[in-house]
């Protein structure tokens, strides 16, 4: 078995910028989750856990994205590029192999998780 081929994956756009831009996004998501949270109902499958810590992780995911949905289609083209770069970046860091990575620290924490994993394949 080979984990190494095939096409490798990147985060979609608005997960990204979700990701990225939380400390941006995150006033405007507590802001319209108090003004939506008392009309709205969501699935069964989509409530928050009764026992979250924060106000955070009550609000439902499928809110988070559709907010963060509505903030990226906003964004004037250049930082879309930005974050489509990043998100390149990310996906060539995620699949890079160990032994081509010259960054020590980041080649340390790559071999830990593997080394909690012990089920995946890795060529060094």
């Amino acid at each position: 078995m080979k984990l190494d081929l095939g096409e490798k994956r990147k985060l979609a756009a608005v997960q990204a910028y979700c990701t990225y831009a939380w400390d941006t996004l995150r006033p405007i998501v507590l802001t319209r989750w108090d003004q939506q949270k008392k009309s709205d109902t969501f699935d069964d499958d989509e409530d928050p856990p009764e026992d979250a810590d924060t106000v955070e992780e009550r609000i439902p995911l499928s809110f988070k994205l559709k907010i963060a949905k509505e903030v990226y289609e906003s964004l004037p083209m250049n930082e879309k590029k930005k974050i489509d770069k990043q998100r390149e970046q990310d996906r060539e860091r995620m699949y890079c192999r160990v032994c081509n990575i010259d960054d020590d620290d980041y080649r340390i924490r790559k071999l830990e998780i593997h080394k909690r994993c012990p089920n995946i394949y890795l060529r060094l």
